[in-house]
């Protein structure tokens, strides 16, 4: 849930948010009257092309930031007075990514077909920026960048910036390695995967410079 801004509750009577994301790639959104949840007013849109598996808040932002099996992320406006929207979003399956080969120890470039994102965090968080850890289906964590325009509330954009395999083996097992939770605390991100619990430390300062 979000709670609203003082702004948005003299504009509106409404207190809370409520987000869900569902297994048909739907976004739905609840806007909770007093508290009382049968006075909800609700709005749903599609989002993702299979299932929603995670949903995030970013107050700073008004936004939320929704991620899928279809490797869709894409950050949604929230504001009480406009109808719920799609502002940007990114596929990171349009993304070329480094493997390491483990037998010749030589970096060799593969195009990844199908990246399914599991689950995500919040690791910073300012007025018009917010870096998420994004937890895959493949072993690997994603750092991307949401931000917003300086000279419109309306324009925002998603970047990727950095991107980590939680286990150094062959393809094989990287590729079954799948990633089910991720959490920050102290500017690291823990990550439970399907072969144990991995840390990194990302330079976070030097990323949102």
């Amino acid at each position: 849930t979000r709670q609203m801004s003082e702004q948005e509750k003299q504009q509106d009577h409404h207190s809370y948010y409520l987000l869900a994301g569902g297994v048909d790639g739907r976004i739905h959104q609840w806007t909770v009257c007093n508290n009382l949840f049968p006075d909800a007013k609700v709005v749903y849109v599609p989002g993702h092309d299979g299932r929603v598996n995670a949903l995030l808040t970013c107050d700073d932002l008004r936004a939320a930031v929704s991620i899928g099996n279809d490797g869709l992320v894409k950050c949604w406006k929230l504001d009480c007075n406009e109808s719920f929207s799609s502002v940007c979003s990114i596929n990171v399956n349009d993304e070329c990514h480094s493997v390491q080969d483990t037998n010749t120890q030589e970096a060799k470039t593969q195009e990844v077909s199908t990246i399914k994102l599991t689950c995500s965090c919040i690791l910073f968080e300012q007025q018009d920026l917010a870096i998420i850890g994004i937890g895959t289906a493949c072993g690997k964590v994603l750092l991307a960048e949401i931000s917003r325009d300086e000279k419109s509330d309306d324009v925002m954009s998603i970047g990727l910036l950095d991107e980590r395999t939680t286990v150094e083996s062959s393809s094989d097992l990287i590729g079954g390695c799948n990633i089910h939770s991720i959490a920050s605390q102290n500017n690291h991100i823990i990550i439970g995967h399907s072969k144990g619990i991995s840390i990194w430390e990302p330079d976070l300062q030097t990323k949102h410079r």
